[in-house]
């Protein structure tokens, strides 16, 4: 049985061979550091995210990006400077957050998956764990599906989204 830290997912103990595909999760020393130690000497925010193999972003109440790291702007192909002012729905090229209105203001965003899940987050302090869902993306071939699966957690007064897996939906 292969053990993975379930946050960042790095590989805390290997599997057992070629057909060990059973997982089982764990905290590894930085993020246990960072999510369960109140001590000074925790990773400053910005260290934590730019050491996380997965793509995170940091987001205000409103899904405002406060942050991301280099995982999430690798994803999105945004630079640093691109990100103050841009949401969820910009990062993640949802194609109602191209509409007038704006990311978390159209009549689609109440049953958005990233929506939702941030706003359940930031309101009961909860983590949320492996949630998947369909998100229309902007492609430059048109409007398409994805599947998203993403985690959060609360740190302080803004939600941390990590995305796993962003996949077509054929």
């Amino acid at each position: 049985m292969r053990v993975v830290c379930a946050w960042c997912q790095t590989v805390l103990k290997p599997g057992g061979g070629e057909r060990d595909t059973e997982i089982s999760h764990g905290i590894c020393e930085a993020c246990s550091r960072f999510f369960l130690d109140e001590a000074e000497e925790t990773l400053a925010l910005e260290q934590f995210l730019e050491d996380l193999p997965v793509p995170v972003l940091v987001l205000g109440s409103a899904g405002e990006v406060q942050a991301a790291n280099h995982a999430a702007r690798g994803l999105t192909g945004l630079h640093p400077s691109q990100l103050p002012g841009a949401t969820s729905g910009d990062l993640l090229a949802c194609a109602n957050a191209r509409l007038p209105e704006g990311c978390g203001h159209t009549a689609n965003c109440g049953g958005c998956l990233v929506r939702r899940t941030l706003e359940a987050t930031h309101a009961s302090g909860a983590p949320q764990e492996a949630l998947t869902g369909p998100r229309q993306v902007a492609t430059p071939d048109g409007v398409r599906l994805a599947r998203f699966r993403i985690a959060t957690c609360k740190r302080g007064d803004v939600v941390l989204l990590r995305i796993d897996e962003v996949a077509a939906v054929r």
